[in-house]
């Protein structure tokens, strides 16, 4: 309880810092691109502890579901950047569709190849 009091009183805070502080919606943009950057390292950081964890089995599958496991991680990583682009080159009904089966597709085949990679008779 006493923690989501808490979360509850930053995010008044900072909407507080939003609407009565001069230049309020550049600060909003500095603090949404201070998140941005802190919630990419999180991920980074995650996958890098992810990869060490689990290298032994990483080496034991073949190479073409490795390539697959690699490839769609590569894939992910371009999801994060390209949304804007893709609602550019679709619009923005059909950009939000590419990149929602993009990504569905890169989550499946993840799976996938990281099923087969735990599995005893891989």
């Amino acid at each position: 309880m006493l923690q989501t009091l808490r979360n509850v009183a930053i995010v008044a805070l900072l909407a507080l810092g939003v609407t009565v502080l001069p230049r309020g919606g550049a600060v909003a943009d500095s603090l949404l691109a201070a998140l941005l950057m802190a919630l990419l390292a999180a991920i980074s950081l995650a996958g890098f502890r992810a990869y060490r964890g689990n290298e032994i089995t990483l080496a034991t599958i073949s190479d073409g579901w490795k390539a697959v496991l690699f490839g769609i991680v590569g894939a992910m990583v371009f999801l994060v950047g390209a949304y804007t682009w893709l609602e550019v080159q679709f619009g923005d009904t059909g950009g939000l569709v590419v990149y929602t089966l993009l990504t569905a597709v890169g989550v499946v085949a993840f799976a996938a190849a990281w099923r087969r990679a735990t599995s005893y008779y891989s």
